[in-house]
């Protein structure tokens, strides 16, 4: 959606490059941020789905480029980042000798089911327009964000105790 939305909001597809950048410029960090991270909750990645919601909206409200702009580094943040914490989170909680199976299932239906939700964005953006279309899901990250957020500890399964030794032998 983004070439159209930029074409359509900003009046030239030749915007969409500073799109990416800014979304790339944001995943880098909020990747970098998640390495620094003590540890993955669910209500963190509730929280950071929260505001993906909110930063995705403020992207499809924008029409000022500098706006959109940091609207999206925010929305390559928090999408880099909630991917990073679930990853991390999963691989807590799955027995070790089964992480590479859970990992690779985990891998197909977060990435592996992008193209399919690229067609029926672009089908329902066809519809309603792209504006509508990015606020339309947005609504539902912020909705789906806080109920993770809210929901979480009643969620959450024990995770395993992490061994701080500083023994070497």
């Amino acid at each position: 959606l983004l070439p159209v939305f930029a074409e359509r909001v900003f009046g030239s597809r030749d915007v969409f490059a500073w799109i990416v950048m800014a979304s790339g410029v944001g995943a880098m960090i909020g990747a970098l941020a998640a390495g620094y991270a003590q540890r993955a909750t669910l209500r963190t990645c509730g929280l950071q789905l929260l505001a993906y919601g909110l930063a995705l909206a403020g992207f499809a409200f924008s029409t000022r480029l500098v706006v959109a702009l940091a609207a999206q580094i925010a929305v390559g943040y928090f999408y880099f980042s909630v991917m990073t914490h679930l990853q991390t989170l999963v691989q807590q909680i799955v027995d070790e000798d089964k992480r590479g199976r859970v990992m690779s299932l985990f891998q197909v239906a977060w990435a592996g089911l992008i193209p399919f939700g690229g067609f029926a964005l672009g089908a329902v953006a066809d519809q309603v327009g792209v504006v509508d279309t990015l606020a339309g899901t947005a609504a539902c990250c912020f909705a789906i964000g806080v109920t993770v957020a809210l929901g979480a500890e009643r969620w959450s399964p024990p995770l395993p105790a992490i061994a701080h030794s500083t023994d070497m032998g």
